[in-house]
């Protein structure tokens, strides 16, 4: 995202509509989130954005279409740090328990970062280490977009 910083607010709103976010009048999406959906687009997933209510109860971030339509939580960490991540998944994962919504699918957002070997191995371990389960943890770095295995 880099190569983004001196976007204006303008063509940040013509990106999310043109990556199928929602329309703006009811959500401005963050700059990571339409930089995601752009990625993903360019390597064919097809996802849905989910507009955050104004109810207040939390919501996933979209429903990745081309993995049949399963909710998920995007998560752009600015570092590479496992215990920032971990709690940022299990604290997002917690709050929607108590709200009556279910969050168990993750994606990490490292952009173009290379993801060090041992954060790989710490966060394939998440469930080992963490009352607040998740089903799914995908990562995507340099190296690309994969699923971990829990």
């Amino acid at each position: 995202m880099s190569n983004d910083l001196n976007v204006s607010d303008e063509e940040w709103a013509r990106r999310q509509i043109a990556a199928g976010g929602p329309p703006l009048d009811s959500e401005r999406m963050y700059p990571q989130e339409i930089v995601f959906l752009e990625r993903a687009q360019k390597r064919g997933e097809i996802m849905e954005w989910i507009p955050t209510g104004k109810d207040g109860v939390p919501r996933n971030d979209f429903k990745w279409i081309s993995r049949n339509g399963i909710p998920a939580e995007l998560k752009s960490p600015a570092g590479t740090k496992y215990k920032n991540i971990a709690k940022r998944i299990s604290d997002a994962v917690a709050t929607a328990k108590e709200h009556g919504v279910t969050k168990n699918v993750f994606v990490v957002d490292f952009g173009d970062a290379k993801i060090p070997d041992k954060l790989i191995r710490q966060l394939s371990r998440y469930n080992e280490n963490h009352a607040n389960k998740i089903t799914e943890l995908w990562i995507w770095d340099s190296a690309g977009l994969r699923q971990l295995k829990l």
